[in-house]
Parts: structure tokens; sequence; C-alpha cells
């Protein structure tokens, strides 16, 4: 062997350093533990079959943010096993459909077209005008409780000749609508309003009535205002 040139041999015997035969380095501060520093130059892991906790910080329940991009601007999202997916929307866009295809004629999104009363406190306002005077009126009036009335129709009827005037709007503005007649013999009328007729609160929201008797002699006129407050 040449003088200044000696190969160097390690190993845990006499055998030489191969995967079934490792050389054992225990890593120690005297604490048991040692604190690995990647800041500098990143620490690789290698994981066979085995799990990974990655967590921000050094408690394990903090959460940490990762940057997802498939090189197509879109990612794929699973919901997990309790069927929860949370996303936070910033400038994304999230599609819907029927399935995992894109919505169109062919996979068109459910929805459910109801024919029940419109959203809101349903109300039929009922008024009975007792003894109504030869040729005299009288009103029947509701006012708007909640944002808006939508008047839906209204019932009138008389045992003799009279006239029904349907008005809507602020209090101090209202618009005649519609008019009704019952002849000589009595009878009844249904008026409805398909769409119905929007009545907005502003101004005492109101709908009115306005009663008239034709006969030549005291009657008494019936009416109902029927539709629906919106909140």
């Amino acid at each position: 062997m040449t003088d200044g040139n000696f190969p160097t041999l390690v190993s845990k015997d006499r055998d030489a350093n191969t995967v079934t035969n490792p050389i054992i380095i225990q890593i120690s501060d005297g604490t048991s533990s040692a604190t690995i520093d990647a800041s500098t130059n990143g620490l690789e892991t290698v994981i066979v079959n085995e799990d990974v906790l990655v967590s921000e910080g050094t408690a394990a329940t903090k959460g940490f943010q990762i940057s997802l991009d498939d090189g197509t601007d879109s990612v794929f999202a699973q919901a997990n096993v309790t069927g929860d997916l949370k996303v936070t929307l910033d400038t994304e866009t999230v599609q819907i459909s029927a399935d995992s295809s894109a919505n169109s004629a062919s996979n068109p999104i459910f929805v459910e077209v109801t024919s029940g009363g419109s959203s809101g406190l349903e109300v039929c306002d009922y008024d009975h005008a007792v003894d109504t005077a030869a040729d005299g009126s009288t009103n029947h009036d509701y006012a708007v409780v909640g944002t808006e009335f939508l008047l839906q129709h209204v019932d009138v009827a008389c045992s003799g000749a009279s006239k029904f005037e349907i008005q809507v709007g602020p209090i101090a503005g209202l618009v005649s609508k519609m008019v009704a007649f019952i002849p000589r013999h009595g009878g009844f009328e249904c008026c409805i309003f398909q769409p119905a007729i929007i009545v907005p609160a502003t101004g005492t929201g109101t709908v009115r009535i306005i009663k008239t008797n034709r006969e030549n002699q005291t009657n008494d006129l019936y009416s109902s205002i029927l539709g629906s407050d919106i909140p």
C-alpha cells in the first residue's frame, strides 16, 4: 500500500457498508431530542407507508395554507365523509350542475315551482256595511301591514243594485283599478288580479273599495279583500 494513499472503510464491522449492513448514527442534544433546522436549505422527508402530520407552528391544531394549481386554472374538491365542503369565494366562481357534467339544456338543474300562496301573511279582510242609505256610499279600507301588499282578488256582494270601485296606492293618492256592478236582483262578483297588484306600504299604502248602494232604499253591502302582506 503506497504511503499517503490509504482507502478508508467505514462500517460497523469488517464487512463493507451496505443497505443490509448500515451504520447507526444517534443524533442528540442531551435531552433525548434534537431540533433540525430546515430554514436555509429545506428538509426533505421520504415517507414509506407512514403518515405525516403537517401544521403551522408547534401546535398540531393550528391550520396551514396550501396553494392549489393543476395548470388549468381549476381544481376539483371532494367533500369529506360528512358531506361537508367549505368553499371560500373571492374572485373564484363555483360551477353548479346536476352532476359532474356542465350545466346545459340536456343536463338541467332541478327547480321546484310551487303553486301555493305568495310568501308572507295571507290576508282576508271582510267588511259588512249595514243599512247603507239609498244612493249612499261607504268605504272598505285595508292598510298595508308589511313592506308591500299583493292584492290577488276582491269579492263583493249585495242583494240589490250596487257599485263597487276598487282603488289602491298611498292614502292621499288612491288610483282606481276596477269597477264591479251588481244588478237589481242582487248577486256576487269575484274580481281576480293576475298578476297580483303590488301595493307598497309607502305613504300608508291602502286598498279601498268604494261601495255604493244604487237602490232607492237601504241595503247591506258586503266585501272581502284577499292577498298577502309581505314582511
